[in-house]
């Protein structure tokens, strides 16, 4: 079954071109799992990441798919607060993940609930899924 009418080869083809100028031993196709940094980020559909995917393994060797999420191995202290900020810096977490580190440290969802409302961290949703990311304040301001 064709999952898209347009034909992504010719795209995927000169993507393909572009890496195989790096030179890489190993090459990534992946999408977006969490909240990216950009609203109109979306992931690709089947058919664009099976061209993308087809056409880099013409030239690279070792061709891998990351389409899954992580499986929320994040590290904890005991220190919850301090155990999501520091994770939350670096990505955002699937609600599930979150939970999952609060009951690692001990801590319950009235941490999380005081962190959201002292502003530390955001409450979004992303491809149905809620996430937890910290708080930018400097996203609302000019750069330049």
């Amino acid at each position: 079954m064709l999952v898209d009418k347009v034909n992504y080869s010719e795209e995927a083809e000169e993507l393909a071109a572009l890496i195989a100028q790096l030179g890489p031993k190993r090459a990534y196709v992946a999408v977006p799992t969490r909240p990216p940094a950009e609203s109109w980020v979306k992931p690709a559909s089947e058919s664009q990441i099976n061209a993308v995917f087809q056409a880099v393994q013409k030239r690279v060797r070792d061709v891998e798919l990351l389409l899954g999420e992580e499986k929320g191995n994040f590290g904890n202290t005991g220190n919850a607060r301090e155990d999501l900020l520091g994770t939350l810096a670096v990505h955002p977490m699937r609600e599930e993940a979150v939970n999952e580190l609060l009951k690692k440290d001990g801590a319950g969802r009235d941490l999380l609930q005081a962190m959201l409302n002292d502003g530390e961290i955001i409450k979004l949703s992303y491809a149905g899924k809620t996430f937890y990311m910290k708080k930018i304040s400097s996203r609302d301001q000019k750069i330049f």
